[in-house]
């Protein structure tokens, strides 16, 4: 099997969640459901990365703008993607400590896609890192994050250091012998101006051994529910984790799935498909 850190992180959150996200079949497809109306915060990340990489890559202006019509992006997300990337692009120029890599003579490591087989195991890491970055004399997987105002340096370093990503990636660019000292985290805010934090973060080899071993487990796992129950019928659904433990204003639920969650997929109508989609892969490795 092949796995990314964000079916890993759904799946240890709440195995039914990950089921509908990226098994349960809509029609003739078998790739999981998202909802049809994409949130503001995936719209303005995603522009903000599509940016990045244009940038790095050197795409033209007439590539760069025919990939944002492509994306079909919320207006107001586009508008706030391009501003904090203006804000990041303006932070960054010309500062000495970063310097982006090659990932191989014909390419520059930015939005590259990885696979990382588990040593002992038959499953595989998938993903794709952001850039492979030098910052003071090490190499480090870089990644950018935008935040809204509310965000703290140290807020996003708590956040950072209890992730999983960083376990993963460290690991996967390993594997694939790419020595780097940790994960790089850039983050961009919405404050006026900007604010940016350079987070770096690192892994003991005990604790990246113990990921490596947990993510093999949770593949099993994914297997097994696979051949007992199939794709079609509820998996466990505890609500102890984020967004089932979590109400917004109004008492409204955070979870796009909750009404869908604990039915047979068979079982649901078109009226309860209408706000969904097929779930487009995020990785070309997945199609």
């Amino acid at each position: 099997m092949r796995i990314s850190n964000s079916e890993y992180t759904a799946f240890l959150n709440n195995p039914e969640r990950y089921r509908l996200m990226y098994k349960a079949p809509l029609g003739d497809k078998k790739t999981g459901i998202s909802p049809a109306q994409r949130s503001f915060w995936l719209d303005r990340g995603s522009v903000f990365h599509l940016l990045m990489e244009a940038h790095n890559k050197d795409w033209s202006k007439e590539q760069t703008e025919a990939k944002l019509k492509e994306g079909k992006f919320d207006a107001k997300a586009t508008q706030n993607g391009q501003a904090l990337f203006m804000a990041f692009k303006q932070r960054y120029n010309g500062d000495q400590r970063f310097s982006i890599q090659q990932w191989d003579e014909h390419q520059v490591a930015s939005e590259i896609e990885f696979e990382a087989k588990i040593p002992g195991s038959p499953h595989s890491l998938i993903g794709k890192i952001d850039e492979l970055i030098e910052y003071e004399g090490a190499i480090w997987v870089g990644d950018y994050k935008t935040a809204n105002a509310k965000a703290t340096e140290n807020k996003k370093r708590i956040e950072f250091e209890d992730s999983s990503q960083s376990d993963f990636y460290i690991n996967a660019m390993r594997l694939l012998g790419r020595p780097v000292k940790g994960m790089l985290y850039r983050v961009v805010t919405e404050h006026v101006p900007s604010q940016h934090y350079v987070i770096p973060i690192t892994r003991s080899e005990s604790r990246l051994d113990v990921s490596l071993l947990s993510i093999h487990q949770v593949c099993e796992m994914i297997a097994m529910m696979m051949d007992t129950f199939g794709i079609d019928k509820p998996w466990p659904h505890p609500g102890s984790s984020f967004p089932c433990n979590w109400r917004g204003i109004n008492g409204k639920s955070m979870c796009e799935f909750e009404t869908l969650c604990r039915r047979p997929t068979s079982e649901l109508t078109q009226a309860d498909l209408e706000q969904f989609i097929p779930n487009k892969p995020h990785l070309s490795l997945m199609e």
